[in-house]
């Protein structure tokens, strides 16, 4: 694998791990508490729809950095002072038969389900955290993050039309 392929795969292990922070393409990284609602849904959906090359990236980038030897083994003493060998083994080196087991079996589950693999992620988790799940509350907020993608105002084409989408919104939820 290419040390570009390696990086990106290691970067999306450690990014779908975390819940502070979310880089958005091309802007610096803003926390997740200061993202608005519309932003957050959108972000989740956006991780949905590509939840089957995440799931490669990111287990691609597991097996990067558990396989990444960083144990070393104790072989003497000199004058009081630990002699090691090493670094000479990982996570991985180390699993006993049915932890490598549980292992595969938890990559299966990945590759079977990759939406359901996402939505368990801190990454996720901390982009939906509060957002409604169901009903008329959902579909205003969905309309509002629809209207957020495209806002004129937001892409330099013209006047934002947010708040009376979020008051239209808003008498609908009530």
């Amino acid at each position: 694998m290419s040390k570009l392929m390696d990086a990106k795969c290691r970067n999306t292990y450690r990014l779908l791990n975390q819940g502070e922070v979310w880089f958005p393409k091309g802007r610096p990284r803003v926390a997740i508490a200061d993202m608005d609602p519309e932003w957050r849904f959108n972000t989740a959906r956006f991780l949905e729809r590509r939840a089957a090359v995440l799931e490669l990236l990111y287990s691609m980038g597991e097996l990067g950095v558990l396989g990444e030897p960083t144990m070393q083994a104790v072989v003497g003493e000199v004058w009081g002072e630990t002699v090691t060998a090493g670094p000479l083994f990982s996570h991985l080196d180390l699993l006993g038969e049915h932890a490598s087991d549980a292992f595969d079996q938890e990559l299966e589950r990945r590759v079977g389900d990759p939406v359901a693999w996402l939505r368990t992620t801190p990454l996720y988790q901390a982009l939906v955290a509060g957002l409604p799940r169901r009903g008329k509350r959902l579909a205003a907020l969905a309309e509002r993050a629809r209207h957020w993608s495209t806002c004129p105002a937001r892409t330099g084409t013209g006047d934002c039309l947010c708040d009376d989408i979020r008051a239209a919104a808003a008498e609908v939820a009530a």
